[in-house]
C-alpha cells in the first residue's frame, strides 16, 4: 500500500530451482501480471552448476553475481530470453517486478550461495538493489514442524541510505535526528 492507501500492483517472476535425482539442476520461470489474464507459458531448462567456480574470495561481488547469473541464465538460452522478456513486459506495463527465488531444499549446494549478488542476465546490475525489482529468496522445507514467529519487539533491521544528489542535508538531517533515525 502507498501512503495514500492505494494498493500497488506488481508483475511477478517466480524462479524455482530444483535438483534432480541424478544431481543435475533445473530452473523454471513463471511470469504473471495483474494487468492481463493471459497465461504466459512456464519456461524450464537444465543448467550446469559448479560450486568451485564461485568459491574463494578472489571473486569481486560483481564477478560473483555475473558468474552465478551466467550459470543459470545461459546467454541466449530460454531462461535468459524469458527473464529479459519479463523485465521488459513489467517495465512497459509500468509495473515493478516482484522477483521470487525458490530453492529446492534438496539442492544443498545452492542454499549457501550469495543470491543477493545475482545480476540481471546480460548486465552488471544487481537484481537485489534495482529499485524496480522487489527481490526475495525463499527456502522451503519438508519438515512440518511449526516455526513460531518472533515477537515484534525481538525483530531488528538495518537500513542503509545513500546520499542522493537531491537530498538537502540541512533540511532533512534535523528531522531524521528528531525521529532517532540518525545520530
Amino acid at each position: 500500500m502507498t501512503p495514500s492507501g492505494t494498493e500497488i500492483a506488481y508483475a511477478r517472476l517466480e524462479v524455482e530451482i530444483f535438483q534432480l535425482h541424478d544431481g543435475s539442476y533445473v530452473c523454471e520461470l513463471r511470469y504473471t501480471t495483474p494487468k492481463s489474464s493471459a497465461r504466459i507459458n512456464t519456461v524450464r531448462a537444465a543448467f550446469s552448476f559448479k560450486k568451485e567456480d564461485l568459491a574463494g574470495s578472489s571473486l569481486s561481488h560483481l564477478a560473483y553475481g555475473k558468474k552465478l547469473s551466467e550459470m543459470i541464465f545461459a546467454p541466449g538460452g530460454p531462461l535468459f530470453v524469458m527473464f529479459g522478456n519479463s523485465i521488459a513486459a513489467s517495465q512497459s506495463a509500468g509495473l515493478k517486478l516482484r522477483l521470487c527465488i525458490h530453492v529446492d531444499p534438496k539442492a544443498v549446494d545452492l542454499a549457501s550461495l550469495r543470491w543477493e549478488l545475482l545480476t540481471a542476465p546480460g548486465s552488471e546490475n544487481f537484481l537485489s538493489t534495482d529499485e524496480n525489482i522487489l527481490f526475495s529468496r525463499y527456502m522451503t522445507s519438508d519438515d512440518w514442524t511449526p516455526v513460531p514467529r518472533r515477537a515484534r519487539g525481538e525483530l531488528t533491521s538495518l537500513i542503509a541510505v545513500s546520499a542522493p544528489p537531491d537530498l538537502r542535508s540541512e533540511e532533512h538531517t534535523s528531522e531524521l535526528q528528531s525521529r532517532g533515525l540518525i545520530s
